[in-house]
């Protein structure tokens, strides 16, 4: 004679549902060197794009401008529209003739972003995107640029890394100095790929 599955009592405990995943959180760093000046209409109009996506999918968007040093500008925050960054744009890359921005260091940024108490503590998957020509004026900062992504990706398995506008000259030092570290994670392309690579860089 079979038995019966015992009553399951109306205060026993019932498997706890899977939590949904954390949202991914989205790094935008902007290259604000001279040597970007001619692209910057295209380099903000990514941005918004960037954040309008944010704002759409509920995501923390981090906001860094770089040159010869790295800072963040604004967030992280879920922008409800582009226009929030609107003052932000205007004031950290507006051309400054008084002062012009001549050295670019994207190695100082990657390490900046790997010491950060704020990026640290990001949950969800980290994505990075920097709107930049790939050009570092200094040249020992090859060595200091692979040690700085290595040290982000063992703090963020997740990481993914693109490159948006990166010249001809320059990708082969991101090519030695990133791409071995990050593989798969890591693309840097021109500003007419774009479109395609932020979908693919979304969609991840």
């Amino acid at each position: 004679m079979g038995c019966s599955p015992a009553p399951v009592s109306a205060g026993a405990a019932t498997p706890a549902a899977a939590a949904a995943p954390a949202p991914a959180r989205v790094v935008v760093a902007v290259d604000r060197s001279e040597s970007t000046a001619p692209w910057r209409g295209q380099q903000l109009a990514l941005l918004d794009t960037v954040a309008m996506d944010a704002s759409l999918d509920h995501r923390s968007l981090d906001l860094w401008a770089f040159d010869r040093t790295a800072v963040r500008v604004w967030g992280p925050n879920i922008p409800d529209t582009p226009k929030n960054l609107l003052p932000v744009k205007q004031k950290e890359f507006a051309p400054n003739a008084a002062s012009p921005r001549r050295i670019t260091r994207p190695a100082l940024l990657l390490q900046a972003l790997a010491g950060d108490p704020e990026t640290g503590r990001a949950s969800g998957p980290l994505r990075v995107l920097l709107l930049s020509d790939g050009d570092s004026e200094q040249a020992e900062d090859e060595p200091l640029l692979k040690k700085s992504a290595a040290a982000l990706a063992a703090k963020h398995p997740d990481l993914q890394l693109l490159v948006i506008g990166v010249n001809p000259a320059s990708r082969a030092m991101w090519d030695r100095a990133v791409a071995p570290v990050l593989g798969e994670r890591f693309k840097a392309v021109t500003v007419g790929e774009a479109d395609a690579e932020l979908r693919r860089f979304h969609n991840r």
